[in-house]
């Protein structure tokens, strides 16, 4: 506050008192100027490796020196403010060369990210990268084989027992390449958990000699299959109605996670121990990707198999509704269509290019009706699953409570005994 100065009022003959406050101009003090010009004073930020020569009579630890300030100055970072007029600092400026000032600090610096260590054993990275898909990282498993006895048995897959439960389970043995996408297609299948499709509960590679590139897959057992079931007789209709339903829904599954079976066969089709049914055996089974289709060798139970198959023609998911049709005519008549029972003809004609006789024994035209939808020579006229779900024979189906496994009829219940005893 400055000295008060005093004015008379010409009225009253009051004095007043002004006040004058000083207002401080903000001034640039520069104690000396830097010649050098702009375009050079960052130079020393980055690296010049135009001299060679220079640079082979460098020591090692010179070099080292330099390449760790190398690094340091490209890490760091900076505030710019930039003044294009320098008189709005400062007033009195009166250096007409100097027009415009730049100001360069450094940013905080802080400290890196921790990398992510890899402690995870990623399983199938090459056949799911071949798929388009990546795969989560898997810890490595906690079981081993050395944690099952084998169970001698005559017939393929093996079976084991667990030692610490003494439960029996079903072995597989895979090649690590040859079967890397029957590998894949089973850890979807773990991954979705739909119901009445086959899990696996480890998937376990080979420790012994020899053995490094062999994967075994550990599944639950079953007592038994449909072929053991029924023998070659028929089945009531309404026990028929109940396996198909719980088949077409596994089936839908699969066509959902883009899986087509490729092998439904009443061998590849078990009973569970509370009488629900278990597809089997995905040996056979592909991914079918966004409008691709697909061509493999057919397999060996080719009175099952699509015509497209037997030809060698790419295919899709109508093989599999094929195959739905020769196993609800074997469920309810206790044979197969497109077998000859005299054996006049070949399985492979009667296929491609015969007619297919039905059986008299089928007990409803609804149920003539759908075998015949499926077995359409024609994939693109054959009936879809989604189809075949609507289709009259299922007019009385609970779709909802096929999934749920609510459905309380149970035509058959293996017995709970042996080595084949249930988990």
């Amino acid at each position: 506050m400055s000295p008060g100065l005093g004015e008379r009022c010409g009225a009253c003959g009051s004095t007043t008192t002004l006040s004058v406050i000083s207002h401080t101009v903000p001034r640039i003090e520069i104690k000396s100027l830097d010649m050098i010009p702009f375009s050079e004073s960052f130079s020393g930020l980055f690296d010049e490796d135009n001299d060679e020569d220079d640079e082979s009579h460098e020591s090692d630890d010179e070099k080292s020196v330099d390449h760790e300030e190398y690094q340091t100055r490209n890490e760091m970072s900076y505030n710019v403010e930039q003044f294009s007029n320098v008189r709005d600092l400062d007033p009195e400026w009166d250096d007409e060369d100097v027009a415009e000032v730049m100001v360069l600090s450094p940013k905080e610096r802080y400290s890196k990210l921790p990398t992510i260590s890899e402690e995870y054993d990623v399983v199938f990275a090459a056949p799911n990268e071949a798929h388009g898909s990546r795969t989560l990282p898997q810890e490595k498993p906690s079981v081993t084989l050395a944690d099952f006895d084998i169970i001698p048995t005559s017939g393929y897959p093996m079976l084991c027992r667990k030692r610490s439960t003494e439960k029996v389970y079903v072995i597989r043995t895979l090649d690590r390449w040859n079967s890397c996408e029957e590998r894949v297609i089973m850890e979807v299948i773990r991954a979705i958990r739909a119901p009445f499709l086959e899990r696996i509960h480890w998937s376990l590679p080979g420790v012994a000699v020899g053995e490094e590139e062999k994967t075994y897959l550990v599944s639950e057992s079953h007592a038994g299959n449909l072929i053991a079931l029924m023998g070659s007789r028929p089945i009531a209709p309404a026990d028929a109605l109940f396996y198909v339903c719980e088949v077409v829904e596994g089936v839908s599954s699969l066509h959902a996670a883009n899986i087509i079976h490729r092998d439904l066969t009443p061998s590849n089709i078990f009973i569970d121990h509370k009488g629900h049914i278990i597809l089997s055996n995905f040996c056979n089974a592909a991914f079918l990707a966004a409008n691709k289709q697909c061509s493999t060798p057919p397999s060996a139970a080719i009175e099952y198999q699509a015509p497209e198959i037997l030809l060698g023609w790419a295919h899709d998911f109508a093989v599999d509704c094929w195959s739905l049709g020769v196993l609800l005519h074997f469920l309810l008549t206790g044979t197969n269509p497109v077998v000859d029972a005299d054996g006049d003809n070949s399985v492979r004609s009667r296929i491609l290019s015969e007619d297919v006789a039905m059986n008299d024994a089928l007990p409803s035209p609804e149920a003539k009706d759908l075998i015949e939808r499926c077995l359409e020579r024609n994939p693109v006229l054959r009936a879809s699953i989604g189809a075949i779900r609507e289709h009259d024979y299922f007019t009385n189906v609970d779709w909802n409570g096929v999934a749920r496994k609510t459905i309380c009829r149970f035509p058959f219940c293996p017995p709970l005994r042996g080595a084949l005893r249930p988990m």
